[in-house]
């Protein structure tokens, strides 16, 4: 007698854990998000295409999004666009990684201060996510890999940049920035 199962077993015991999964899952889809949802619930935006979750104060995207942009030789105060981003859904930033290196003098009385930033279209008004200062940096490349230190959620949106200060006169600034971020869907 043979004791191994058939396909039509196979497929039968497939089907029942797809049932069994999909009535203990914490996930639902439609046009409109649940009213009251708990914190975690992942849904399906059907007229999106996009997968959402709610963090427990709003529904954000499950993918992540990033802009970046690299700038070697700085020697002068100045802010460098990172990239435009849309204008539809306001971005929630997830982390910001910044690689830089202070080609000379940087101490704690010169060096650079680093912003990211959301900004206008008008490029006249910003809104600060994260800020750190390269003056505990040695000479050689640094990492600043962070959750956002002031505001995950700029009020300014049209374009994320970041602000490069000076203090003092420390030596020319290289750095390379990477913002991560989600879109708010409501």
């Amino acid at each position: 007698m043979n004791d191994l199962p058939t396909i039509r077993d196979l497929e039968h015991l497939k089907r029942r854990v797809e049932r069994i999964a999909a009535a203990n899952t914490t996930e639902a889809s439609g046009t409109a998000f649940p009213s009251s949802p708990p914190t975690g619930l992942r849904f399906y935006r059907s007229d999106l295409g996009w997968w959402c979750f709610y963090d427990g104060a709003r529904w954000l995207t499950c993918h992540e999004l990033s802009a970046q942009r690299g700038v070697t030789g700085l020697t002068v105060a100045t802010s460098v666009p990172i990239s435009d981003i849309r204008q539809d859904y306001a971005p929630y930033v997830a982390r910001c990684t910044t690689g830089y290196v202070v080609a000379t003098t940087n101490n704690g009385s010169n060096y650079w201060t680093i912003t990211i930033r959301g900004v206008n279209a008008a490029y006249n008004a910003a809104s600060s996510v994260h800020q750190f200062n390269t003056s505990a940096a040695s000479l050689t490349w640094a990492q600043n890999d962070a959750a956002p230190s002031v505001s995950a959620a700029p009020s300014n949106r049209a374009r994320i940049d970041v602000d490069l200060a000076v203090t003092g006169a420390p030596g020319s600034l290289s750095i390379y920035v990477t913002v991560y971020y989600r879109l708010i869907v409501t």
